[in-house]
């Protein structure tokens, strides 16, 4: 788990608040990265060690068409907010840079550079 998604939920449990749509493209943001480096660093797959967990998962390719759904529609809500705005442009530059490697994560295992970018992605969302 990243420092910016450790400091994102201690913000929001000392301020007793939920998490606004920024934030809560940041927490998926941070599904999909430690799905993709679970998924990619382990030799089975995961399955035998993360039975239950993989009950509670999406596919990562399936987090990443949802991820890629919600930073448009983001985009649009957020678009006559220039701060918000340029903040979703960089998310965006970002994303596209590691998309093909979260939807083709069964054929070349990058983690490394899916968790450098994701916790870019997620300071951005969360600035």
């Amino acid at each position: 788990m990243s420092q910016g998604y450790l400091a994102l939920l201690t913000k929001l449990a000392s301020q007793g608040a939920q998490p606004n749509a920024l934030q809560e493209q940041a927490i998926l943001m941070q599904r999909i990265a430690a799905e993709y480096v679970r998924e990619s660093t382990s030799l089975d797959g995961g399955s035998e060690i993360y039975d239950n967990a993989r009950d509670l998962e999406q596919p990562v390719d399936q987090l990443a068409g949802q991820f890629r759904q919600q930073l448009t529609a983001l985009d649009r809500q957020y678009a006559a907010q220039a701060p918000q705005s340029a903040r979703l442009h960089q998310v965006d530059t970002t994303w596209r840079f590691i998309e093909k490697s979260l939807l083709n994560y069964k054929v070349k295992s990058v983690p490394f550079v899916v968790a450098r970018y994701s916790d870019k992605i997620v300071a951005s969302l969360t600035e």
